[in-house]
């Protein structure tokens, strides 16, 4: 990364703790746009007890792997934004 262009892009004007504060928040805004994608979403490694009963349920109903993975996807514990 230029470092020019990060003391520029956190409007660094010279004082050493406006530096650190700019980028502590360019930080942040990189991290952000690194996160999730729009229309991915995070899930646990192992999926909790109510993603399964979902999937049965969907299952059980005749339903098609996509809406099975998709109502596993809705059972899941809603994410802390």
């Amino acid at each position: 990364m230029d470092i020019e262009k990060l003391k520029k892009r956190c409007g660094y004007d010279g004082k050493p703790q406006q530096f650190k504060y700019g980028f502590d928040l360019a930080c942040r805004e990189l991290a952000k746009a690194q996160a999730v994608p729009e229309g991915f979403v995070l899930v646990p490694r192992e999926p909790t007890e109510e993603m399964i009963q979902a999937g049965r349920d969907e299952r059980r109903d005749l339903g098609t792997v996509a809406s099975t993975y998709k109502a596993m996807i809705e059972a899941q514990e809603p994410a802390n934004d």
